[in-house]
């Protein structure tokens, strides 16, 4: 029983030297502690900013728009409309002309379409996620109003109240 139990920590001690050496080289290290969605999505905007994040919250915040004002927003396409879900579902079906900034994937995807959103940072700019109880898009659009974007709104009826509606969807379902 007691040479069971030393063969048991061995293989434990050295499975875990495994786990965190193969981490170390991996292309994205998970970090050895907990983060929260929030603080994940500040790590993001810091990184993309060269900064670290002030510890105040800025003066401007994201707008609420309600399903008729986002139904002309994506009309007029001449706003730029983001889907805070995961890309995987951004991919199966979203709104006409959204891109996708997922909260998941912000730094990756954010650089992606870096040149759409800086060409105004002053240009108004809609996020969706799932619906009212999705707190991903509320994330988003305040790490774009930390980049100093100046006209942020939220639809928070999102992809759910927009199917509801039966409204045009894009995608590969």
């Amino acid at each position: 029983m007691k040479n069971e139990i030393s063969v048991f920590c061995l293989l434990a001690i050295v499975s875990v030297c495994a786990a965190l050496l193969i981490n170390q080289v991996r292309a994205h290290p998970l970090p050895p502690i907990y983060a929260s969605k929030s603080v994940r999505v500040e790590q993001s905007v810091a990184r993309i900013s060269g900064t670290r994040m002030p510890d105040h919250a800025p003066n401007n915040h994201p707008g609420i728009i309600d399903l008729g004002e986002f139904k002309e927003v994506v009309a007029g396409r001449k706003t730029v409309v983001l889907d805070a879900r995961p890309e995987v579902f951004h991919r199966i079906g979203h709104i006409p002309g959204s891109l996708s900034l997922s909260r998941e994937e912000f730094e990756k995807d954010y650089t992606q379409y870096k040149s759409v959103l800086e060409a105004d940072k002053a240009q108004m700019i809609v996020v969706y996620c799932n619906g009212s109880g999705c707190e991903d898009s509320g994330l988003v659009a305040e790490a774009l109003v930390k980049l100093d974007y100046q006209n942020i709104r939220i639809f928070k009826g999102g992809w759910e109240q927009w199917q509801e509606q039966k409204l045009p969807t894009e995608g590969n379902p």
